[in-house]
């Protein structure tokens, strides 16, 4: 069987492995080729939905583990994350908004910037 080269996109979920994105790419494969009624694309269907319960089962499982090694607060931190509570939410406001060479800003034009767009919205 032919090598397939995948690679690790940013926005793929951490549990997500080279083996189970070249299950995903044959799905894929035999859904466009024959379709979605036919045996090869249900079977690998089945096999892509497999695979994927077992690799975040894994992968749950080696958070779990490595965490019990850690004290309880960075334990509890990562529970909240894994599960989705953890705030993302940041005070500063430079995570927030969207000016252009926001970095370049001093205080002062960053004020001036925010209350233009300020302005703007309560046009």
């Amino acid at each position: 069987m032919p090598m397939i080269r995948s690679k690790k996109c940013p926005v793929d979920a951490p549990w997500i492995t080279n083996h189970f994105k070249s299950l995903i790419i044959e799905r894929q494969k035999a859904f466009s080729t024959y379709g979605p009624d036919s045996s090869s694309f249900k079977s690998l269907r089945n096999q892509v939905n497999r695979e994927r319960k077992i690799c975040k089962s894994n992968y749950y499982k080696l958070r779990v583990h490595q965490l019990k090694q850690t004290d309880s607060k960075e334990w509890w931190k990562e529970v909240k994350r894994l599960s989705g509570m953890a705030s993302t939410r940041s005070s500063d406001i430079r995570n927030i908004i969207d000016i252009e060479n926001l970095e370049q800003l001093s205080e002062q034009e960053l004020t001036n910037k925010i209350n233009e767009v300020g302005s703007l919205i309560c046009i």
